[in-house]
């Protein structure tokens, strides 16, 4: 059986899968993402240069929750 990765809407309206919700579930996983690596990379021998790619990819997702939500708040940590 093949699952979607895509939370269910908390609407359970079937159009609510539209760009803003996908871009806020796909972007908060990005930022995660990038957050694990800006914090940990060091420690387990990741490359600057690979570091340096996520904080500008996170800087990026942000931009565009921004330009889809306006304010968004920011987490600097992965998530636990």
């Amino acid at each position: 059986m093949v699952t979607s990765r895509m939370p269910t809407c908390p609407s359970r309206q079937p159009d609510c899968h539209d760009l803003p919700f996908r871009r806020l579930v796909g972007n908060r996983s990005n930022i995660n993402t990038a957050n694990g690596v800006i914090e940990n990379g060091a420690e387990v021998g990741v490359n600057e240069s690979l570091v340096s790619e996520a904080r500008f990819f996170r800087a990026f997702d942000y931009f565009l929750l921004v330009q889809t939500f306006g304010g968004v708040p920011l987490t600097w940590g992965p998530a636990n």
